[in-house]
């Protein structure tokens, strides 16, 4: 950091911390009309005065020549807008509701007569149509926010009621810290390319922009808004939607509340796989409490706001997997066999072992260690109850947070006022962890098990200026960002006994993660994820300015931000220890023989024992992988980001209004903070060099003379200049209606974890690939060398890098039906570009693919498909460099249907429904991870349905309340009044899924298998879809022939309903007094099973072709292939005391 970037963060923390709770909102809406006279004639010169009800806070605008008045900037809020000059009686319109950047349009009438004549006030919709933007946007409202039930009372989930927003399959809403995900699509967009922020401050974890860093409570929050399609040049590079949160403030009387929020699991139905093996129904503990308080400091001047919250959840998770028997992870095969295997036969007669069980002489130490990560089965295999699975059970696993939250609103005077605001969160998950939940790098079983800490922070400071009834500037710093540290929770022993029984070329730490497996004997995915640490930080500089000019409102504003973030790269597993593959054990010359593997690994022709449980326990085995690195690099991500933008609202007529602006956008891509990473580029790749670590390699400050950025080694993009424009028009003068379109172009910062892979090229890791990359879990392999000296090129990124972005339109048409309600229909559509992808650079040509399948899958032990690559002899670990890519696109269309009540008489609904498609070659459309490019001679084989298309998307909500029956007796007011009702409804299709295949078929990445009948099945948790409609290309070297999302995944059928009751004039130590709110509240409120996740894996094995490379015979090696394997939650009962003063 440069000094003046030192002095410039030291004079805004200090700001920052002398005004720590001070101010107006830092996100703002318009409001702006005409006075007239009873004749219609418009009226120069009116004094207009703006007051916040609630805070007593007032600004003055006047008329200009045509009667208009605007006020920009104006704080979210309540207000009574009036409207005084000499001559005339005053007039007035009350309960002016100014949401998140709302364009409130009122109009006045002054009748003749004294200003000292009673004022006519008049009361506003709440539901006004949009008369001055082309933006699409919704807004969830306090009342939503606090009376709809919400599985887990998080924010997030509300986000899913508004139109166009599409929900990840594995996504979890309900949850806070690092169990919550906001795998989100809104309108078509990638789910990592939206812009979620808390009082205008970034709330993004940018390393992969799928989870933010601070989830305010429900209770703090006054609102949000979520900006759909074609917003302002003036919100933040963003090209997916802007979720706007505007936190709560204090007002001139005291305010608060007091909860307690309580679960277990007596009140709940039972899971559906855990009621299928004979379990007992899964535990829960669940205690959600906490309170706030605001008021005045200084009446009508300063103000402040104060929440802090705690939840502690035991729950229990239900899991099932496959596991070895007691017998079998002894060595005895006697009993029943897991997965169907044989018994197994000794490679070194081909005979049976005796009585079934090896020998205790011969058997692994590091395999029977390695059983130890195992739990008991739960299900023996020949019950009724077994499906598939022998563990099923739901560990217990627990979640401890705490939030405090503080605010303050300073009003200096009529020109000045600031803001401040602090988010302090705490989240931790001590072991067993929540892997279904979303953390990563961690198997599901509890032996070896991580505990996760995620302490995050939010800091804003605002500073707002009104330097004339029409000029405003506002001034904003921001600091925000997260820490995760994970350290081994339970099973040091065994963790331990693992490393010391596996013999390693670099033994690492002391207390590294245990070797892994990516598909054991079982189907499991073996690892841990301890002990692993990051850090991220978000300094972020605004300045936004405002000017009424006549007809004209003209904003610039600039934004400045420097950026860090800190991670370790791999989980403690895969950085240190060797990593295998099965799900058996490769054979060699060793025994029998006949396999293709070295001559001291065990074999018996095609097979070790037949068996890859008993494979994993047999001393002398051989298994694919065995890969070791000397590190685990930690990244020092940096990158800034340079914006500025303008942009007008022009009053063209009355009922005439046009939006037009441009943001420019310079978001160099980040780099590392030491330069130790380096670059593959083929262009400096040399085939006669061979297999060497820095054999087509840029490092900074060393690139060779290529036109790139000398630290991020790619391009970066200084006119990346995003217009946009749009027409609002209301067809009948009325403020009605309103018809609305706009188109326009948005750019958005990538998230950096590319930099993560940049960092392990060589020399910064070592990697070690054992001879034919085959080893035992025992002893070191004979041929155990450096390949390449130092490692391989293992991954580059495309120098071009052109920043991802979007092109958004839409044509609105809303309609006030009645006072506080309209409908809104709206064709939203999206195209996405330059969408992050990534793919292997070393794939087999079209021409040369048969030949390269027949190489790899026929008889002969000695022919290698790898001298096809284009790239040899770049092979072993890296014999298909990964590169980062920004060559997807994506393209959206929908019709859109949105009905809003908002809340007044005593109640509101939202009616939701999107009817839409959407088409990319990124699979995932979210991370780069989630984007691999099957084929990169034909990036368009992957066109498909994506991860979030979802053609059908229906959400409804309701919030009811019955009357107070205040002239009735008691006892009748008693029962009968103050009921409180809210429900929410959810009906969406499935997500598309894809079923992949044929590894080695093709020398790509991935393949898919031809598709020979309708895969419509029967939709039952043992067979969602026909499995029989699948098989692999009859001639290897053929991709498959059935399209990305061929299938229809499980949709959302769900109801959460509560039902409140409502005790009002509890005496309080306020003025007022408190009310008391008893609530029960059901989440799948009928209990629906709703099946989640569907394994579509196709592995293959056994496959025999002929000289030609027809496809003679295989075998799918997936139990599971076409099975549910996971649920969503069943019903779940949580009663809750709310005091509300």
């Amino acid at each position: 950091m440069n000094r003046f970037s030192k002095f410039l963060l030291t004079v805004t923390v200090l700001m920052a911390a002398g005004a720590l709770a001070w101010a107006q909102a830092t996100v703002s809406g318009t409001i702006s009309g005409t006075v007239k006279d009873p004749t219609g004639a418009v009226i120069p010169g009116v004094e207009v005065t703006i007051t916040e009800q609630d805070t007593g806070v007032s600004r003055v605008v006047l008329t200009d020549d045509e009667g208009f008045y605007t006020a920009p900037n104006v704080p979210v809020g309540t207000y009574t807008v009036s409207a005084s000059m000499p001559g005339f009686k005053p007039a007035a319109v009350k309960d002016v509701k100014v949401d998140i950047r709302a364009n409130r349009v009122i109009n006045l009438v002054l009748e003749v007569g004294e200003l000292t004549e009673e004022v006519t006030v008049t009361s506003a919709s709440m539901a006004q149509v949009e008369l001055r933007s082309a933006e699409v946007s919704s807004l969830i409202t306090s009342e939503m926010i606090s009376e709809l039930p919400m599985n887990g009372r998080s924010f997030v989930q509300l986000s899913l009621l508004v139109p166009g927003a599409s929900i990840g399959q594995g996504a979890n809403v309900s949850s806070t810290g690092l169990l919550s995900s906001v795998d989100i699509s809104f309108s078509g967009s990638p789910s990592n390319a939206n812009m979620w922020l808390v009082d205008g401050t970034n709330n993004v974890d940018v390393g992969s922009g799928r989870t933010i860093l601070t989830y305010p409570s429900v209770d703090s929050i006054s609102e949000f808004k979520i900006h759909r399609n074609m917003y302002g040049a003036d919100m933040a590079a963003s090209s997916g939607a802007q979720i706007n949160v505007v936190t709560k403030s204090g007002t001139n009387e005291f305010h608060g509340t007091l909860y307690e929020f309580h679960r277990n699991k007596k009140f709940n139905a039972a899971d559906f796989f855990l009621n299928r093996a004979g379990q007992e129904k899964q535990s829960l503990v669940y205690n959600n409490f906490g309170y706030t308080v605001g008021g005045p400091i200084v009446p009508n001047r300063a103000f402040f706001f104060w929440s802090q919250e705690w939840r502690r959840e035991r729950r229990g998770v239900p899991r099932q997997n496959l596991v070895p028997t007691m017998l079998e992870r002894q060595g005895d095969f006697s009993g029943p066999n897991t997965r169907d295997y044989p018994d197994p036969l000794d490679p070194l007669t081909g005979e049976p072992f005796p009585g079934n069980k090896i020998p205790a002489d011969r058997l692994s130490p590091a395999g029977l260690a390695m059983m130890k990560l195992y739990p008991e089965p739960t299900v023996d295999l020949a019950s009724p109850g077994y499906s598939g699975f022998n563990w099923v059970q739901a560990p217990s696993t627990p979640v401890d947070t705490r939030q405090e939250q503080i605010r303050a609103d300073w009003v200096i005077n009529d020109q000045h006022s600031i803001m401040g605001r602090l988010t302090v969160d705490s989240w931790t998950n001590e072991s067993p962890s929540y892997v279904e939940g979303g953390l990563w790098g961690d198997d599901p079983f509890p032996a070896v098990d991580s505990t996760w800490d995620q302490p995050a922070k939010s800091l804003t400071a605002q500073w707002t200026a009104t330097l004339s009834p029409t000029v405003v500037n506002q001034v904003n710093f921001s600091w925000s960002g997260n820490e995760i540290k994970v350290d081994r929770g339970a099973g040091d022993d065994i963790n331990s006994a693992i490393n010391q029984a596996m013999p390693e070329v670099f033994p690492g730490p002391a207390d590294h993660g245990h070797a892994g497996f990516w598909g054991d004997a079982l189907g499991n995915d073996l690892w841990t994820q301890a002990p692993w640490q990051n850090q991220m930080d978000l300094y972020v500089w605004k300045d936004d300015f405002s000017k009424v000019a006549g007809e004209h409102t003209f904003k610039v504003g600039v934004l400045i931000s420097r950026n860090s973030k800190d991670e370790d790269v791999d989980n403690s597993s895969s950085a240190y220890a060797p990593f295998y593959w099965g799900p058996t054990a490769v054979p060699g010359g060793a025994g029998l023989g006949g396999g293709w593997g070295p001559a001291e690994a065990l074999g018996n022709g095609g097979i070790v024992t037949g068996n890859g449980v008993a494979d994993m326990l047999l001393r002398g085995a051989y298994w694919g992988g065995g890969t070791e690195s000397n590190t685990n690099p930690r990244s020092k991500v940096r990158w800034e980001d340079y914006e500025a933008y303008f942009n007008d609202t022009w009053r063209v007529t009355p009922q005439l209004t046009l939006n037009y602006g441009f943001r420019w956008s310079y978001l160099p891509n980040a780099y590392q903070g030491d330069d130790e990473m380096g670059n593959w580029v083929q262009l400096f790749y040399d085939p006669a060099r061979g297999a060497v670590s820095d054999n087509g390699m840029i490092y900074p400050h060393d690139i060779k003379g290529l036109d790139v950025d000398e630290r991020a080694l790619v391009k970066n993009h200084f006119f990346d200049i995003a217009p946009r424009i749009g027409i609002a028009w209301d067809p009948t003068g009325s403020g009605k209606w309103a018809i609305r379109t706009g188109v326009g172009v948005f750019y958005n910062r990538e998230a950096v974890s590319d930099v993560l892979g940049l960092i392990i090229n060589p020399p910064f890791r070592t990697t070690v690939v054992p001879s034919l990359g085959l080893r035992a879990f025992d002893w070191l392999p004979i041929d155990y060398g450096y390949t390449g000296g130092v490692g391989l090129p293992q991954r580059g990124k495309d120098i071009e890098s052109k920043t991802p972005g979007s092109y958004q339109w839409n044509l609105t048409i809303e309609r006030e039906l009645w006072r506080d309600t309209k409908l809104e229909l709206a064709y939203v559509a999206n195209r996405g570009h330059h969408i992050p992808a990534q793919y292997y650079m070393n794939q087999v040509p079209v021409e040369l693919r048969v030949a390269y399948a027949i190489a790899e899958l026929d008889d002969d032990d000695t022919t290698d498909g790898d001298p096809l690559r284009p790239l040899y002899p770049l092979v072993g670990e890296s014999s298909n460099p990964l590169i980062y890519s920004r060559m997807a696109d994506s393209s959206y269309h929908s019709f859109q249907a949105y009905l809003v009540k908002r809340f007044s008489n005593r109640f509101s609904y939202q009616v939701s429904y999107t009817w839409g498609k959407i088409l990319s070659n990124a699979g995932g459309l979210g991370h780069v991870s989630s984007n691999t490019i099957s084929d990169n001679y034909n990036i368009n084989y992957d066109k498909g349905l994506p991860d979030f298309d979802r053609p059908h998307i229906f959400t409804a909500n309701l919030i009811y309340q019955t009357p107070e029956l205040a002239d009735r007796n008691a006892f009748v007011k008693a029962l009968l009044g103050n009921w409180e009702t809210a429900v929410i409804v959810t009906a969406n299709k499935g997500t598309p899924l894809t079923v992949t295949c044929c590894t080695n078929f093709t020398g790509t990445q991935s393949n898919r298998p031809d598709q020979i009948a309708d895969s419509e099945g029967p939709k039952t948790v043992d067979a969602w879809f026909n499995t029989n409609a699948f098989r692999p290309p009859e001639k290897v070297g053929l991709l498959g022939k059935s399209a990305r999302g061929q299938i229809r995944g499980p949709g959302i059928n769900n109801v959460d309903f509560s039902l409140m009751k409502n005790f009002p004039g509890l005496p309080w130590f306020t003025s007022e007094d408190a009310t008391v709110q008893f609530r029960a509240e059901f989440f799948n409120f009928f209990n629906h099973t709703q099946f989640r996740n569907v394994d579509v894996g196709f592995p293959l094995t056994e496959i025999e072709i002929d000289d030609q490379g027809n496809l003679l015979d295989y075998v799918m090696t997936n139990n599971n292939f076409g099975r549910v394997t996971r649920m969503r939650e069943p019903r779940e009962i949580q009663l809750a005391l709310k005091i509300i003063w």
